[in-house]
């Protein structure tokens, strides 16, 4: 009886894990995304400084 109980928690168990992971990746992929957008911006700055201050 024990057995067959945790044997019935374990799927919504997993399945708690399994959407943690999820919005885990989806804030990382979300984080990594801006993180590549904003140095991506600060380096055509920095860039477009640079061509500024050549000419």
């Amino acid at each position: 009886h024990v057995i067959n109980d945790k044997k019935r928690r374990l799927p919504s168990l997993l399945q708690r894990l399994i959407d943690e992971g999820n919005l885990i990746k989806e804030a990382v992929r979300r984080l990594k995304s801006q993180r590549f957008s904003h140095s991506f911006k600060q380096k055509q700055k920095r860039d477009i400084a640079f061509n500024i201050q050549n000419t």
